[in-house]
């Protein structure tokens, strides 16, 4: 998608894709290239939705261009505000299991790699800081909490 046609004000998507390999499950992750803040960042494959996309659309369409996986099943965790007051548009996080490796599809100029880490790791760098991003923090923290993973 390039980035020209994509507009704000229609919300936001994060996905929480999950990975079953042999007796561990793996949180796919993705660190985008923060040069200019000084730190790159690692998070869930997220990001806007198109005019007259629904939120499950937009996170399956997130999920193949970020990381090449597309789901067998993608599932409804919560809907939440980012900054009420400031950013009026909804972010709607999704659970997608089943993955299927494909290729990437970045935009222009966009660059990140894909990153698998233990669902243990990735709570681990919740706590310890690793991991900063809110929504992936906050998606990470309830999935623990409604047992997902």
């Amino acid at each position: 998608m390039n980035a020209a046609t994509r507009k704000r004000g229609f919300g936001g998507v994060a996905v929480l894709a999950l990975r079953d390999v042999e007796d561990a499950t793996y949180v796919v992750l993705i660190r985008k290239d923060k040069r200019a803040r000084g730190a790159d960042l690692f998070e869930l494959p997220s990001g806007g939705m198109l005019k007259g996309e629904t939120p499950h659309t937009a996170a399956a369409r997130e999920l193949r261009e970020e990381t090449g996986y597309t789901a067998a099943t993608m599932e409804a965790l919560t809907r939440f505000h980012t900054e009420p007051g400031v950013l009026e548009e909804p972010m709607h996080a999704y659970v997608a299991c089943g993955l299927e490796a494909g290729r990437q599809a970045l935009e222009e100029g966009e660059r990140l790699s894909v990153h698998e880490w233990t669902v243990e790791d990735a709570l681990a760098a919740v706590d310890d800081g690793r991991i900063t991003d809110a929504k992936t923090m906050l998606v990470l923290l309830l999935a623990r909490s409604r047992g997902l993973i």
